[in-house]
Parts: structure tokens; sequence; C-alpha cells
């Protein structure tokens, strides 16, 4: 039975994830979702309208995610020692290419993200490791170390692997900080997600030929939507916790469009929600199988999330029929999250 203390702190943290969660969620949504003011003109109209009906065609043939080997890290720099191990950056060469040429001249003006600078906490014997997916606008070793509570991990017998998202962090253009994926253009959103899945596939790889008995993936908001979009990708995952997702990417930036002035701006355009929802079809784990057991999987939500609200989850778990747990939190005020790390570490026992 709950004592009355218990009782008053948990409503007191209800309230502090309904209010003062829900200010700082609706902040950071006008930050992440702002839009540029455009002159429209009829021959943007026209190729934005080519753009979204040419990307469905394109990824009709399902070939976005295609096998990967074994990442080759080929720099590995301490940057301190652990209990029992160390903390290490490592280097390897993204498996992922791209398929549109549109991207492949992305890669070509910004080779930086084809080169992925991880850090990892590892123990000198071989441990269960988990590979981390952080959030929009992460992507910094430091940061996503202590979102993702990695030196508490760790101390519990955790190896962790923290895998910047392409676009983010040291695979930006130097100077910019703003990350440049995911975007509104279906083909860097579908191809970037397919590259950090592929870069995420090779790493696990890697951990299992270095002697990792288990392998999973955790990830956080746009993360969490990337690890459940690899549950319909990888086969060889013993566990994935996708942690504040969203279910489809066009959908939440449509939704989260009517509190800007994007959707007037989608109108005059003359961009239609079906139409671009389905440009980015090949990304939406709604519309694919599962490759792994749903049994492994855990999806948690945040009850009071202002930014990828908890039906987002709730429909990734129906579609999979997995695991799902509500959080009392909001998107970025995460009371609660300590559940999330105790399902992590048993999960990985």
């Amino acid at each position: 039975m709950m004592s009355p203390a218990r009782r008053l702190l948990d409503a007191a943290g209800d309230r502090v994830a309904r209010t003062l969660g829900a200010a700082v969620d609706e902040a950071f949504v006008r930050r992440a979702f702002q839009s540029p003011t455009l002159t429209v003109t009829d021959d943007m109209r026209r190729e934005i309208a080519h753009r979204l009906h040419e990307a469905r065609r394109f990824y009709s043939d399902q070939r976005l995610f295609g096998p990967v080997d074994a990442a080759h890290f080929s720099a590995e720099r301490e940057v301190r020692s652990l209990s029992g191990g160390r903390v290490v950056d490592v280097e390897f060469q993204s498996p992922c290419a791209g398929r549109h040429q549109e991207f492949k001249a992305t890669l070509a003006k910004i080779p930086q993200v084809q080169r992925v600078r991880a850090r990892w906490f590892r123990h000198d014997r071989p441990a269960p490791a988990v590979i981390m997916l952080h959030g929009w606008g992460m992507g910094i070793a430091r940061v996503d170390s202590r979102a993702f509570a990695a030196h508490a991990l760790y101390k519990r017998g955790v190896d962790l692997l923290l895998i910047p998202a392409p676009f983010h962090g040291a695979r930006l253009p130097s100077g910019r900080r703003r990350p440049m994926f995911p975007t509104a253009r279906p083909v860097r959103a579908c191809e970037g997600f397919a590259m950090w899945l592929a870069d995420t596939r090779a790493a696990s790889k890697t951990l299992r030929d270095r002697g990792a008995p288990r392998v999973g993936v955790a990830g956080m908001s746009m993360g969490g939507f990337a690890s459940a979009l690899l549950a319909t990708v990888a086969d060889d995952l013993d566990f994935v916790i996708p942690m504040m997702p969203f279910a489809s990417l066009p959908q939440l930036m449509w939704d989260q469009a009517r509190h800007t002035r994007a959707l007037d701006q989608a109108d005059r355009l003359g961009i239609d929600e079906e139409t671009f929802v389905s440009a980015f079809e090949i990304i939406a784990p709604l519309k694919r199988r599962l490759t792994i057991p749903p049994e492994r999987i855990h999806i948690f939500s945040g009850r009071y999330d202002r930014v990828t609200p908890a039906a987002h989850g709730q429909a990734l778990a129906a579609h999979f029929g997995c695991q799902y747990s509500e959080l009392r939190a909001s998107h970025l005020v995460q009371l609660g999250r300590r559940q999330v790390f105790r399902e992590i570490l048993r999960r990985a026992s």
C-alpha cells in the first residue's frame, strides 16, 4: 500500500510534469519546428509536388535498407579510464553511401556526414552492450552521456555506445549548429534514417565480434523513432527500447505545424496531408513488419508529452504487439525515467 508521503510526492511530480513540463515542451516545439517565411511561386509549387511524388516512387522498391557488414573501428582514442574499463572515442566509415542522387550530392558536399565518431563506455572484459540513439539537437558525446545516464549504467555492468545521427554534432558542416536532419525533404529524411540505422547495425555486429554476449538498442525521441524503425530492419538485436518515440515523422511534422505558420505555407504551396505523409512511407514503422519478436521490444511514452504525444507510442505498441509503459513525464521533464534504465539493465542481463 502506498504511504501518504509517497502519494504526496507522486502528486507533486505529476503537477511538475503537467505544468512546467508542458511549458518546456512547447518552447522546444517552437524552436524545433520553426519554418522560414517563403515567397511562394508556381515554380516552387511544381518543384515541391515533384519532390514528394518522386520520393514515393523512388523508394517503392523497398531497397533502402540493404545488408551491412561489421564496422571497422579505424581510430580508438582513450578519453578517460574507468573502474574495470575506459571511455573510448571510436571512428568508422558509415556503410551507407546513399541511393538517391540528391542524397549522394549532399554527401559529396559534406563528407563528414559519412564519418561516424562514437563514444564507447567499454569494460575490459566482454559485457552486454547497448547502443544509444539520441534526440534531435543532441549528438554531442558529453550531452548524450548525461541524457542516457551512461556512467550509472556502466557501473551496473553494461557497455554503452553512443552513435550520433547524420547531420548532428561532428557530422555537421564546420560552424553550423542547427541539425540538418530530419527535414521535410523526404529524400534527406528517408536516407538519413537509413544511414543512421546502417551505422547502428554495423556497430552492433562489431560489438558482438568483440565479445558482447547481448546487444540491444535504446533511443530517445528521434532516436526512439529510429530504434522502432530498426526493429523492422535488423533481425539480430536482443532488445529494443524506444523512449518517447514518434510513430510517423511526416505526421508529427504536420501535426506540430498547426502551432506554427508552417501549415499555412503548406497550404499556399498546394501540399495536402495525405501526399506529404505518403512521401515518407518507406520509413513508416506502422507500414512495416517486425524483424525481431515483439517480446524483445518495450516502448515508453510520456503521459504529458507535448512534443511526441503518447498516442505515437501507443500506436507503435499496438502495431507491433509489444510491451508498452507510460511515464509520469513530459518530453523534456522526464520524471520516472529510471524505470527505462532499469528495463535496459534487465534486458541486457
